[in-house]
């Protein structure tokens, strides 16, 4: 049997191991917090950053309206072609 963790990272309890979960996801959490406080572009101001992020989320937005739009007709002509293979 082969495994795809590291010896580090095996743990002879099984109260260890979600011990060290929980220490891991509190630390990516912290890290992640940090991260929103720190500037996208450094070199320039929060104005221009927060203006960034408001471009971002509007891309982000029309992506996904894009792709549910395209799914959608891609899952009809998948259900009309089914419907058409049974006659």
């Amino acid at each position: 049997m082969t495994h795809t963790r590291e010896e580090a990272e095996i743990y002879a309890t099984e109260y260890d191991a979600c011990r060290a979960l929980a220490t891991r996801e509190a630390q990516e959490q912290a890290e992640e917090e940090q991260r929103y406080q720190q500037k996208v572009l450094h070199n320039k101001s929060w104005n221009v950053n927060a203006s960034y992020h408001r471009r971002q989320l509007k891309k982000a937005k029309q992506d996904i309206e894009y792709h549910t739009k395209a799914l959608n007709y891609a899952a009809g002509k998948v259900k009309w072609e089914k419907q058409g293979a049974r006659t």
